[in-house]
């Protein structure tokens, strides 16, 4: 399955492309066709957002595994995490449903801190460890190998 993804910006209801000659292009990779045209409106998750995502988030949740004694590094928890609370169904052939993980840098900014919620309160209630607000995290002293 062929999947491009270009960006831009409705205005007064027209949809303009940034890269106009890049869609252009693109679309060529595709026969005579039928196919899905998905408008989403854009609201990246912030900088600080990822930053206390990787360096509070992910970090806290490697510690307490750490501590559990499982060697984990911070890109083995990102995955965790995006499987478990950032996964789609997939049926396999054989109707085995297996789950995939679904990349977050997608996410706008709502959708990210409904994500980073279901992690805090799922921390709190499996691994016993409570993670500071956005924030509150400037006091608490963390390693920022993540």
């Amino acid at each position: 399955m062929v999947k491009t993804e270009h960006y831009g910006y409705v205005k007064d209801g027209v949809l303009v492309a940034v890269n106009k000659n890049r869609l252009a292009q693109d679309l060529k990779q595709f026969p005579d066709c039928d196919v899905v045209l998905t408008i989403k409106k854009r609201g990246k998750r912030s900088l600080l957002q990822n930053n206390y995502y990787h360096g509070v988030v992910v970090k806290e949740i490697q510690i307490r595994l750490r501590e559990l004694g499982h060697d984990v590094d911070c890109d083995t928890v990102h995955e965790f995490l995006k499987c478990k609370f950032n996964s789609e169904k997939v049926v396999t052939p054989q109707a085995e449903v297996i789950e995939v993980p679904k990349s977050t840098t997608e996410m706008n900014k709502g959708e990210f801190v409904e994500y980073v919620e279901r992690i805090r309160a799922w921390a709190a209630d499996m691994l016993e460890i409570w993670i500071p607000d956005p924030g509150q995290q400037s006091a608490l002293f963390f390693d920022r190998d993540c």
